[in-house]
């Protein structure tokens, strides 16, 4: 009924949807910083500076690809930890009585890279709970072989950096690991790859719909 306006914001590239909360900085102890997000997944890290939002470096994007979209975070969860859910714009065949779906939730967590810090999401820790049958993939003189993918699965998949394209086929789309370019490609899509310990490490959801990298 009262309110001032002290500041306006926004995150280039993006609109709508709009997100922001605290993390702390996972490899710098003591290091706290806030997260202003949107709806495609664009976000901002900065500072409160004198009651106002001062962002400390440029826009990044945390995913690739328009699948994901309108994600929220939310907390209290018994620990610290931020989690976030995405409405996934998928268009399912036949009749079916909702659109869409939602996301494999993620826990949000904030690090300092060489040039400035990046928002990592990785599935939350309850997503095991789900695991069923469990299958081990073997490399053969052909690559890695493995029929297993008709619906819901999880791989994980952990390979040395060099090396040649690894292909994964899964629910008539082909994941194309390349390892020369550091990239993996999907349709039409390019996901930035990074090296672990001199590996890439790469975990997959498949659905009867969806597939998440």
């Amino acid at each position: 009924l009262d309110w001032n306006l002290i500041q306006k914001l926004d995150i280039p590239g993006d609109s709508e949807c709009p997100d922001f909360y605290p993390l702390n900085v996972e490899n710098e102890p003591g290091v706290r910083k806030w997260v202003l997000s949107a709806a495609s997944a664009k976000y901002l890290v900065g500072d409160i500076v004198n009651g106002q939002f001062v962002p400390c470096q440029e826009v990044r994007a945390m995913h690739t690809g328009s699948l994901g979209y309108a994600g929220q975070t939310y907390s209290l969860v018994g620990d610290d930890r931020r989690i976030n859910v995405a409405w996934e714009r998928v268009n399912f065949p036949g009749n079916v009585p909702f659109c869409s779906q939602m996301s494999i939730p993620v826990t949000h967590v904030l690090r300092r890279g060489e040039d400035g810090y990046y928002l990592h999401a990785s599935p939350i820790k309850e997503a095991k709970k789900l695991r069923g049958t469990a299958y081990a993939l073997d490399e053969t003189a052909d690559g890695y072989t493995a029929a297993l993918f008709d619906t819901a699965n999880e791989l994980s998949l952990t390979v040395p950096a060099n090396g040649g394209d690894i292909f994964l086929t899964m629910l008539g789309f082909t994941l194309v690991n390349d390892r020369e370019k550091l990239q993996a490609r999907l349709g039409n899509q390019t996901i930035p790859l990074g090296v672990v310990d001199g590996h890439i490490k790469l975990r997959i959801y498949t659905d009867t719909c969806s597939l998440e990298v």
